[in-house]
């Protein structure tokens, strides 16, 4: 059985035709409130949904959807899905059995004999863990065997201003943990690249490094 090394990643499931949409919808909405759809201009959407960011009246964001796959390991997952009012479906180790190849991200110590030690450790868990199956255990049982860092495969969704909440817990805090702080500065850069009225305000927050 190989182990193989994966790099974490993330990417749009939403369509961006779709996301380019949401200024529209949202100012839409927005106007709803104040029967003032009759000033909806060709060029009106932008302008108000800064508006809206800036007096915190972010309710009307979530009116918007969007979706990510996500490629991480298991500890960096589990973060995540503490973000109650987000929507996730998470590859399964009760269901998936992984003979041939364990997937796993390298946690790049900063110390070079950890790494080395790292290596061993995903080889002999690799071998531990196929003879499980192959012993007959099941894969909900022998995913015991399984490091933190085995790498796992999700669907997050969630409205925008939980999106807004996500980059600001996961994204410009400092002190979220690198794997993670990572994978949603990506999305953030993202999503600013197509509806910058959405998140420039999150966007200009993001540290230099």
């Amino acid at each position: 059985m190989q182990v193989e090394l994966v790099q974490p990643s993330i990417e749009l499931v939403t369509p961006v035709s779709e996301i380019e949409k949401f200024p529209f919808r949202i100012e839409e909405a927005g106007r709803t409130c104040y029967r003032s759809e009759d000033r909806i201009g060709a060029d009106t959407a932008e302008k108000f949904c800064l508006m809206l960011i800036k007096r915190g009246h972010e309710s009307v964001l979530e009116h918007c959807l969007v979706s990510a796959r996500i490629v991480c390991d298991r500890s960096t997952s589990h973060q995540l899905v503490r973000h109650r009012l987000c929507a996730f479906s998470q590859e399964s180790q009760r269901y998936v059995a992984y003979r041939e190849t364990l997937r796993v991200i390298d946690p790049q110590f900063q110390f070079a004999d950890l790494n080395e030690y790292w290596h061993k450790s995903m080889e002999l868990a690799a071998l531990i863990y196929r003879h499980a199956l192959d012993a007959g255990e099941r894969p909900e049982k022998a995913r015991a065997i399984l490091p933190n860092c085995t790498a796992t495969e999700l669907v997050m969704s969630a409205n925008l201003r939980q999106w807004r909440h996500v980059f600001e817990e996961r994204a410009i805090n400092s002190r979220a943990q690198g794997q993670i702080r990572k994978l949603m500065s990506d999305l953030l850069i993202r999503l600013h690249s197509i509806v910058p009225c959405l998140f420039g305000d999150i966007y200009r927050e993001l540290p230099a490094d």
